[in-house]
């Protein structure tokens, strides 16, 4: 539903909607914090449930356009079932790397050093938020976009905003790892060490969740598929080998080296048929 919403422009709406069951499963989780009932876990799975259906029924009644009736619903055809198969991976690809680097962190370091990686993860994470909504808020006009030639230059100017937010923003990180340790603790103590690494794959998540919005917004869901694998095996690799040699910046450096990669791998999948084909937008316009 919120994807059908996107598609017709109405991002804002699309995003109210993702952001529904979450805001009613926060108001069920504080509300069982304050009452202090006797069995918490299973009321927060009712409320889990509830929330899921309040926000499906909310979803049905706003959407621009009726559903088809079950009597019409088909099963789709091979080239359909080519054609989402690789959206349908991206669920799957695209999740992985943002968790996947947390369970390496507990499995190679421990619950201590894990969860202070995660911590600064989820930090270092937050910080390219507004990178994915401009991409979220993007990629229905790039959609919608008939000339190649105003699509190439809108993807140009999308990734010089990345790289125009990605480095500053990384530089600050950088230069403040160690208010990290001070904001949250002696508790949390390395946390600033840690942040100063991850300081590094901030432009390049920052290139990454732009061409991946691209490779979406030009109907190539396999090539972004592709590079997150590899990403993926990059950042398993990586954290394997810094922690065998007992690298105290294992975790923060693997996550780096994965998001260059997937970074670098983008840009070039984006810029080089590119080069090597210039005069096909032109030849189509003509």
């Amino acid at each position: 539903m919120s994807a059908q919403l996107q598609a017709t422009g109405r991002v804002a709406t699309s995003q109210l909607l993702v952001s529904t069951p979450l805001g009613i499963r926060l108001l069920v989780a504080g509300g069982l914090t304050l009452a202090g009932p006797a069995h918490p876990l299973l009321l927060f799975a009712w409320g889990y449930g509830l929330a899921t259906l309040a926000s499906l029924l909310i979803g049905r009644r706003i959407l621009p356009g009726r559903w088809p009736r079950p009597s019409q619903w088909r099963l789709p055809t091979r080239a359909q079932w080519t054609h989402a198969l690789g959206y349908a991976a991206l669920n799957l690809s695209a999740t992985a790397p943002g968790e996947l680097d947390k369970t390496i962190a507990l499995r190679l370091l421990g619950a201590g050093a894990g969860g202070i990686y995660a911590v600064g993860a989820r930090i270092y994470g937050a910080l390219n938020l507004p990178i994915g909504a401009m991409m979220i808020a993007s990629i229905p006009r790039l959609v919608r976009e008939t000339s190649d030639e105003r699509r190439r230059a809108a993807s140009r100017r999308l990734l010089l905003v990345a790289v125009a937010y990605g480095i500053p923003l990384g530089a600050i990180l950088w230069l403040a790892a160690p208010l990290f340790t001070w904001v949250f603790g002696a508790r949390f103590q390395g946390l600033d060490e840690t942040i100063h690494w991850l300081a590094l794959a901030v432009p390049a998540a920052a290139l990454r969740i732009t061409t991946g919005g691209i490779f979406m917004a030009e109907r190539h869901p396999w090539r972004r598929v592709s590079i997150e694998v590899v990403g993926i095996l990059v950042l398993a690799g990586s954290a394997v080998a810094l922690a065998s040699r007992s690298h105290p910046a294992a975790m923060p450096l693997a996550t780096a080296v994965s998001e260059w990669s997937m970074a670098v791998l983008g840009c070039l999948a984006i810029t080089l048929p590119r080069m090597q084909h210039p005069q096909d937008s032109g030849a189509r316009q003509g």
